[in-house]
């Protein structure tokens, strides 16, 4: 048993994913973002270069610190946690919880957390340093029922044992630095702009977990643990990867105050690792009933070898993180209205094309911020047009230059159910 759990837990627990560049800044989070059109000052480098270069962009703006963070499931929402939290559940409770996930597909949890270091814009350039992890697991139904209920008898004695086909995880992590610059066009009406933000990553880990078979019969007892495990080596380097991509953008204002944005995120990017900086670890194990007695034996084991290409299943799981090669390509198109003191934002987005971290296929989000002296209120609607409904908002307070800015959403249904809360600090003139 001493072997047999640990290989278990290590079928659902959630590993980290990096974001390239983070976007979610709490005025943004606060605004569903609604930024293509309506980012300002550093926010610009992330959404919209060519905003750099439009007119009331502040003169110099500099982050001091922004945090963002969040919890999924395509399950679970918010709601489920706050209600059986600390309670003992029924059977009646685990039955609701274990109908909630789907037939289909595997249950997933995860969470992230977005950090933008130093971001400072002066004029027309833009230069940022960002971060992020992201972390989720995949946990086959049979054993997300075991895990509510253990291995007490619920079903006959002759049905298939429990199976853990689909549990899983993958990761990779880095850090991003991003050069960003706007430049205006002369057009006989209206204000026009276009702009480029280039973006280097620096690889540090990169890793997978994949289930091989395992399953568990609770009558007689017989369990058998088969996982692996691929990860990069942090004890030799810290630079196991290089990664880099390009957006590119342009914005239009009419004289009326309608500003118009639009974005090709990673029109070009590419990202390569180096696999000699690869381990990888196999654990099979089964633990089966004899009588009173239960036997554990070791059906197979490497332990943090090199990675060998020659091995099939080590190639599959290599091939199954890495097989996206580039960062995920989304064209996303915005409008802003200034309507007197209250600001109007909308934005659409569609994934042209996916990557290493795929996210949504598509986004459609409106939002409003209003200012009531020093502070700003904001708040909309995002939906990904299939499942999901995202509601949020957020408060900004301004004290001369200062920027304080807090934010949250809740998405209560979809792929992606959870909440996310940001809060920055920033200085903009």
């Amino acid at each position: 048993m001493r072997r047999l759990v640990p290989v278990l837990a290590g079928l659902v627990a959630p590993v980290a994913l990096s974001a390239q560049l983070p976007r979610t800044t709490a005025r943004a989070l606060g605004m569903l973002h609604s930024q293509t059109a309506s980012a300002r000052g550093y926010e610009a480098i992330a959404w919209n270069p060519a905003l750099l270069a439009m007119p009331g962009r502040p003169s110099f703006s500099v982050n001091v610190f922004q945090l963002a963070g969040q919890e999924h499931s395509n399950a679970f929402d918010a709601g489920d946690f706050f209600k059986y939290s600390g309670d003992t559940l029924s059977t009646a409770d685990k039955d609701t919880l274990l109908a909630k996930i789907p037939d289909d597909a595997p249950l997933t949890l995860g969470g992230s957390v977005e950090a933008t270091g130093i971001a400072v814009t002066i004029a027309n350039f833009g230069l940022a340093f960002t971060g992020g992890v992201d972390a989720e697991g995949r946990i086959a139904k049979d054993f997300a029922e075991l895990f509510l209920f253990g291995n007490i008898l619920r079903r006959a004695p002759n049905s298939p044992p429990f199976s853990a086909e689909g549990s899983g995880a993958g990761a990779w992590g880095g850090a991003t630095a991003s050069l960003a610059f706007g430049l205006p066009i002369p057009v006989p009406m209206g204000f026009l702009a276009a702009g480029a933000t280039v973006k280097l990553t620096q690889g540090i880990f990169i890793a997978g977990v994949e289930d091989l078979g395992s399953t568990l019969q609770t009558d007689p007892f017989d369990a058998e643990a088969r996982v692996h495990f691929l990860y990069t080596d942090l004890e030799e380097s810290s630079g196991n990867g290089f990664g880099f991509g390009a957006d590119l953008g342009v914005a239009y204002q009419l004289v009326s105050g309608l500003r118009l944005g639009l974005t090709l995120e990673n029109a070009i990017s590419a990202m390569s690792w180096d696999e000699d900086a690869l381990l990888y670890h196999r654990r099979e194990y089964r633990l089966v009933q004899q009588g009173d007695i239960y036997l554990d034996s070791v059906i197979s084991e490497l332990e943090d070898v090199p990675f060998n290409d020659n091995d099939p299943l080590q190639a599959r799981l290599r091939d199954s993180i890495v097989s996206r090669r580039t960062f995920p390509t989304r064209l996303r198109a915005g409008a802003q209205l200034q309507a007197g003191p209250v600001l109007l934002a909308g934005d659409a987005m569609v994934r042209v094309a996916r990557g290493l971290i795929p996210g949504e296929a598509r986004r459609l989000s409106a939002a409003a911020e209003i200012p009531l002296s020093v502070i700003a209120f904001r708040g909309g609607l995002a939906s990904d047009l299939e499942t999901g409904i995202t509601f949020g908002g957020g408060l900004g307070l301004k004290l001369g230059p200062m920027r304080l800015d807090v934010a949250g959403n809740w998405s209560p249904s979809g792929d992606r159910q959870g909440v996310q809360a940001a809060m920055g600090l920033a200085i903009m003139k």
